[in-house]
């Protein structure tokens, strides 16, 4: 199951889990968008279905995740920059 996913364009990894009743497969957010995800997780179930024999069910999951994060107090302040420049100042 995880060759199948990850033969896929945009697919970063693929995990299958619960003795293989279950597969995760985490794209690239650049790559793909949330409907390319979508139709991703439907190609990899058609593919499933036809190519592995299989009991029960399979469940098809697909995680596109993008996280954007800054950081606050890398950079002084405009405060602390006036405070600097007047003590530059003063001492001068």
């Amino acid at each position: 199951m995880e060759a199948i996913a990850n033969a896929h364009k945009g697919v970063q990894e693929s995990y299958a889990i619960q003795a293989g009743r279950e597969i995760r497969i985490v794209v690239k957010p650049q790559e793909l968008d949330d409907q390319a995800s979508v139709t991703l997780t439907n190609n990899v179930k058609d593919q499933i279905e036809k190519d592995l024999t299989y009991p029960g069910k399979i469940k098809v999951t697909t995680i596109r995740e993008l996280r954007a994060v800054e950081y606050v107090g890398d950079r002084p302040t405009k405060k602390e920059e006036k405070e600097k420049k007047s003590l530059a100042k003063l001492s001068s």
